[in-house]
């Protein structure tokens, strides 16, 4: 049996599990050697395997999309439907007022230590508070006292990127306050229009 024993160095093959990988646990293409079938046969593999892990990404962004575009469209059908909808809308509405409060909450005795603060912010009477910076006197307002911080502060490393998360999530918070403001308006006004057109007849 020994004598009928495979040796792939022998045979001009290079067994993958020989060499070494790198971080991400791909081969390096330069470690093999030039115009080896190793080489060729791991080049067309590895080929095959991103063209392959690329079409289910973009088949998974592509689904993703058309969920999200077709969930924001799907109420334009009808006066029933956009009224849920408009109802919907003004319930979260509702429901962020205290998020807004909760996110305040949840993050100012991280940002009192480089001398911020956050703060629920209505300044006309809207259905929903975005949430602003302000500094710890609450005498000042706006994200220009945060980039102060950033810039000039006598805070760690560790606090600025604290800082730059809360912003994003923050950033996130009041554009999602922002687009469910101003649906209801639209909605609104959608309906009123409605309204003004089954009166003609």
């Amino acid at each position: 049996m020994r004598g009928n024993h495979f040796n792939e160095s022998q045979a001009g093959v290079i067994p993958l599990e020989s060499l070494q990988r790198d971080q991400a646990g791909v081969i390096p293409l330069e470690t093999l050697p030039a115009g080896s079938e190793g080489a060729t046969k791991y080049l067309q593999r590895e080929q095959e395997r991103t063209a392959s892990a690329m079409t289910a990404l973009e088949q998974r962004q592509d689904f993703a999309l058309n969920q999200y575009a077709k969930g924001l469209l799907k109420p334009f059908k009808g006066k029933g439907e956009i009224l849920r909808f408009r109802d919907e809308l003004d319930a979260e509405c509702r429901r962020m007022w205290q998020e807004a409060a909760d996110f305040a909450n949840r993050y100012n005795r991280t940002v009192v230590q480089a001398g911020l603060w956050l703060k629920p912010h209505n300044n006309s009477g809207g259905r929903v508070r975005a949430v602003q910076w302000r500094d710890k006197a609450q005498t000042q307002m706006g994200r220009r006292l945060l980039e102060a911080v950033l810039q000039f502060g006598d805070i760690s490393v560790g606090m600025k990127r604290q800082l730059v998360e809360i912003e994003t999530e923050r950033a996130i918070f009041n554009a999602k306050v922002a687009a469910a403001t101003r649906q209801v308006d639209r909605l609104n006004r959608l309906l009123s229009d409605l309204g003004e057109i089954e009166a003609m007849v």
